[in-house]
């Protein structure tokens, strides 16, 4: 794909994107499209988000560990996206659904910065701590945000 080619896709689906974004902010409470037009965003950015993770997990650059790390935090952040829909919402609390895309941040960050290390040279250099930040980012996250009430029993 040459480049006018790539940002004129990158244009079509920012302005997709921020359409239906709109659309679903001016939406009025009695109306239905907000909540349908809501369901199929988060739809389409968890579909999006896992064939980017096992895209770059099937292409192995620019080694398997930096892959799996990519495709670790796509699947976590697909995870998150996943948890927003009704159904799954309710069994669900938002700080349990954070604490897992965490951890596979964290998982993800590992991964990226022990593949960035075996990588070597100074792109390795700069993607370790690149991920070693975003690894401490997610740690103190997780560190920051109390668990959830216990419920009595």
């Amino acid at each position: 794909m040459s480049l006018p080619q790539a940002v004129t896709l990158a244009l079509l689906i920012t302005v997709g994107v921020t359409s239906l974004t709109g659309l679903v902010w001016r939406s009025t409470s009695g109306d239905r499209t907000a909540s349908r037009l809501l369901g199929l965003l988060n739809a389409l950015s968890t579909l999006v988000l896992i064939l980017a993770g096992t895209t770059v997990l099937l292409l192995r650059e620019p080694n398997i560990f930096v892959a799996a790390g990519v495709a670790v935090a796509s699947f976590a952040n697909a995870l998150k996206r996943a948890m927003t829909w009704r159904e799954w919402g309710e069994r669900w609390t938002m700080i349990r659904v954070l604490r897992i895309q965490w951890s596979g941040n964290i998982a993800a960050g590992t991964l990226c910065a022990i593949g960035s290390v075996l990588y070597g040279g100074s792109v390795g250099t700069l993607g370790f701590l690149v991920a070693l930040c975003w690894t401490f980012l997610y740690v103190w996250l997780i560190r920051r945000v109390p668990t959830e009430p216990q419920s009595p029993a």
